[in-house]
């Protein structure tokens, strides 16, 4: 919660600018392990979604540096009232994952917090030396259209136990595949 503030080198953004985007989720000491997902958006200084090719461009970039740090939007996971719509969250699978080869029976990457507190990147590595690792580029190809845009990154963490028993199993098995997380994620948010 609260705004991220990038330090760029002057008042304004320039085509081809990298900017160092050093997002983390920092998860507090626990009892249990932690599942995690965030949600990514674009929007415009009234939080009105940003279309074409400026949001497109955003995008792109937001997951070439979330699928650096293990976390994956999966490919064939709906949501909404009839599963018609693609879920918008990346989840955490750990580093080193397929982006391409995702699906809703991918295995979540535990976060370890019980012995402490733990910070996992999202849009960055932690370190403060620019590399294309950590910087989001502002496209070359925008012209004086865009001149005058404000944008705005939202980031929403979501954090549950690890703990999570399988959809409508009496015997309390537990699972770590992302459909019976996400449905666990879901449920947890109406409780709220």
């Amino acid at each position: 919660v609260g705004n991220l503030d990038f330090t760029i080198p002057t008042d304004y953004l320039l085509p081809g600018m990298w900017i160092l985007t050093d997002t983390a989720a920092k998860i507090e000491q626990s009892n249990t392990k932690a599942f995690l997902r965030v949600k990514i958006d674009v929007t415009d200084g009234d939080g009105s979604p940003i279309e074409g090719d400026v949001n497109d461009k955003f995008v792109e970039e937001i997951a070439r540096l979330a699928n650096i740090n293990g976390w994956y939007q999966i490919s064939d996971l709906m949501t909404g009232e009839g599963k018609d719509t693609q879920d918008p969250y990346f989840y955490y699978l750990g580093k080193g994952q397929q982006s391409n080869a995702t699906s809703e029976n991918a295995t979540l990457a535990e976060i370890n917090c019980v012995s402490g507190a733990v910070t996992t990147s999202i849009l960055g590595d932690g370190t403060s030396t620019k590399t294309v690792n950590n910087c989001m580029q502002i496209p070359t190809t925008w012209t004086n259209d865009v001149a005058e845009q404000t944008i705005k990154i939202n980031v929403q963490i979501e954090a549950i136990q690890s703990w999570i028993p399988k959809k409508g199993d009496v015997n309390n098995t537990t699972t770590n595949k992302v459909a019976e997380v996400q449905y666990a994620f879901e449920e947890a948010a109406k409780q709220a």
